[in-house]
């Protein structure tokens, strides 16, 4: 079994214009993703706007994902950091 990464407390954009271009793609399913990037500052306030939410692609082996992907891809992308201490 696989560790799951605790994404609790706030997050912080870095780079918000990266953030803006991908939620503003809409012919691209996971723009709902980084929208809600955009308007919330907590995780878990983040997962509750994705709860549920699936964006079907065609450029990935997987072909789903969901928002707890993506927000992950985004931190490990450098796009969002944690907030120290939260």
């Amino acid at each position: 079994m696989t560790r799951r990464k605790k994404l609790k407390g706030r997050f912080q954009r870095i780079n918000t214009a990266h953030l803006k271009h991908r939620a503003g793609r809409t012919s691209d399913p996971r723009h709902i993703f980084y929208r809600a990037m955009l308007e919330t500052d907590s995780y878990e306030r983040y997962m509750a706007e994705t709860h549920g939410k699936d964006a079907w692609t065609h450029d990935r082996v997987q072909d789903g994902t969901d928002g707890r992907a993506e927000i992950l891809y985004a931190r490990r992308n450098g796009w969002i950091v944690d907030v120290p201490g939260e």
